[in-house]
């Protein structure tokens, strides 16, 4: 059985805030990082609802670096708050246009 190596990023202590591009700038850059080592990267938004930029910034880039397909496959998101779920599916679908 192959093992799996799981990295995850907790967005609220790891970034400023939720709320600007530059945040999110900083964010994808840290998930980039983890990606290069991890075949897996969980990202907790630990409940907090970003911004439209940041989502953009860093879930936005980081779905359009990986290409949609890997993204499912690599990425998993944790603790997106109900009312955030709309807009990280919108910009995971536009990063694919």
């Amino acid at each position: 059985m192959m093992m799996t190596s799981i990295s995850k990023i907790d967005l609220p202590s790891s970034v400023a805030s939720l709320a600007s591009r530059e945040c999110g700038s900083a964010a994808l850059a840290s998930m980039l990082a983890e990606l290069q080592t991890s075949e897996v990267l969980e990202i907790d938004f630990g409940g907090q609802v970003p911004t439209p930029s940041f989502a953009d910034q860093s879930i936005g880039n980081l779905a359009k670096t990986l290409g949609v397909a890997a993204f499912r496959q690599r990425v998993r998101l944790l603790n997106v708050p109900e009312s955030a779920r709309l807009l990280i599916r919108h910009v995971i679908l536009k990063s694919a246009s």
